[in-house]
């Protein structure tokens, strides 16, 4: 098969289905190429999405993971609540988990927000001496 050929792993979707998320990474292995963070506080639940660590979602085991199969990709925040504030709830995403997970000396988050929030934020992240820089998108 084509080495182009992979797939990206949405954390939401992935649980709902009944998947072991943390087992989905490293059968992926190489062929991932993007994962799509949210954290749950019921898998059964779209609704029940809250800030990346107030949930049950094993963050740290997916990061374990993603760091033992040498993943080169991002992780893009899918932050789709308080649609009318959603900032307190990213930063707190963001500093709670993300900020320290990096592969390869560089950083693998990235960061949406509701489109009629901001729209795409662009790829946050490229560590530049030690400091974390980000260019925003329209």
């Amino acid at each position: 098969m084509d080495p182009r050929i992979g797939c990206c792993i949405d954390v939401g979707h992935t649980v709902r289905t009944g998947t072991d998320v943390v087992q989905a990474i490293h059968e992926a292995g190489p062929r991932l190429f993007n994962v799509h963070m949210k954290d749950l506080t019921n898998f059964e639940s779209k609704e029940s999405q809250v800030a990346v660590g107030d949930g049950i979602m094993p963050v740290r085991k997916m990061f374990g993971a993603l760091i033992a199969t040498r993943y080169k990709g991002f992780v893009d925040l899918e932050y789709e609540i308080h649609p009318d504030d959603p900032m307190p709830g990213v930063i707190s995403s963001l500093i709670r988990h993300f900020m320290v997970a990096t592969t390869s000396r560089r950083s693998i988050l990235a960061c949406s927000l509701p489109v009629h929030y901001t729209g795409w934020l662009g790829r946050l992240g490229q560590r530049r001496n030690g400091a974390i820089s980000g260019e925003a998108k329209p």
